[in-house]
């Protein structure tokens, strides 16, 4: 698994630095660190790509994303809009028949989020970054509401399970 951060149109963030976790019970394992793609040449690309390998299948990855010198300072610095990527290295091969995981909307959500897959989904939590879990259910349903009205405004992962898999995304609470 290669993830990678690339420069967004008319955003001042021009370097950063990316760290991969993965989390155990309460505690985050740093598994990967990067800052530059290429520092040798001039003009080099200063965003950050790491590669995983030997990961266990389905296991959950967290990562973070700092502006290069802030990760100690806690200053806000150019921290701005970002790309970031992840990608399989090796050839995807997709069954024609199978279907998405999870389908979810509202995002940015507001005091509700319609989750829905095509399986039962066997638990969905919520997460802050910092990966402590806000929210969670073991709902045993293909679609359901979630109230996120307790939810303060931020950033935050949604994980939901089912028996063919598990996925992680972002949701934004206004």
């Amino acid at each position: 698994l290669v993830i990678e951060t690339s420069a967004a149109t008319g955003s001042p963030l021009d370097d950063t630095t990316l760290v991969a976790y993965t989390l155990s019970g309460d505690t985050l394992t740093e598994i990967a660190c990067h800052d530059d793609i290429d520092i040798n040449s001039e003009g080099g690309n200063l965003f950050s790509r790491v590669q995983l390998s030997g990961q266990v299948e389905n296991t959950e990855i967290y990562v973070m994303v700092v502006e290069y010198g802030q990760q100690s300072t806690g200053g806000e610095g150019n921290l701005g809009p970002f790309n970031i990527c992840a990608y399989e290295t090796s050839a995807l091969e997709l069954s024609e028949t199978q279907k998405p995981l999870l389908s979810y909307y509202s995002n940015p959500v507001g005091n509700r989020l319609s989750v829905e897959s095509p399986y039962h989904i066997q638990s969905l939590s919520v997460y802050e970054l910092n990966g402590r879990e806000v929210l969670s259910q073991i709902p045993n349903k293909k679609q359901l509401q979630l109230n996120t009205y307790s939810l303060a405004p931020g950033v935050y992962l949604l994980n939901v399970r089912t028996q063919q898999g598990s996925q992680t995304v972002k949701l934004i609470k206004r």
